[in-house]
């Protein structure tokens, strides 16, 4: 019994001793802007792929490559995904943020890549991804398909 007393009370010495913490390093709350594009994406209803490949894939392979030549801001991810459910006018790309509006461009070829990181800036440095017609490079101006704004809790 004495020794499950001792046991105890080294315990309870334990849980009372005082713990200095380190200050947490100052973290910067950056908002990540996020460029989505759909890598399944058809060339057209008759002609699905080329060489194996879907027009998609070869869009987001291309916004890679030129992004390594010239960077893309760091609060920019892209992401390649499945569908962004613009499948009657295909190719499509998003952009979303916290906070932002969310703008779907649709109808888009390979040729727009250009175009389409010159966007991913313009919304990575907005307030809120509402860009006005007259920022959208004019290639991409009636391609605008989707601008939804953010949600609001």
């Amino acid at each position: 019994m004495a020794k499950a007393k001792k046991n105890t009370n080294k315990l309870q010495n334990k849980s009372q001793v005082t713990v200095k913490k380190k200050s947490p390093k100052k973290v910067v709350n950056q908002i990540r802007n996020i460029m989505y594009i759909c890598r399944s994406c058809v060339w057209s209803e008759v002609e699905r792929e080329i060489d194996g490949k879907r027009q998609g894939a070869v869009l987001l392979q291309n916004i890679k490559e030129m992004a390594e030549q010239k960077p893309l801001p760091e609060s920019i991810d892209l992401r390649g995904v499945f569908c962004l459910n613009g499948c009657l006018k295909p190719c499509n790309v998003s952009f979303r943020a916290r906070n932002k509006y969310t703008i779907r461009f649709s109808g888009l070829t390979t040729k727009n890549a250009e175009e389409i990181l010159t966007v991913a800036k313009l919304y990575a440095s907005s307030k809120d991804g509402n860009l006005k017609n007259k920022e959208i490079p004019k290639a991409l101006k009636d391609r605008v398909s989707v601008r939804t704004p953010p949600l609001r809790y």
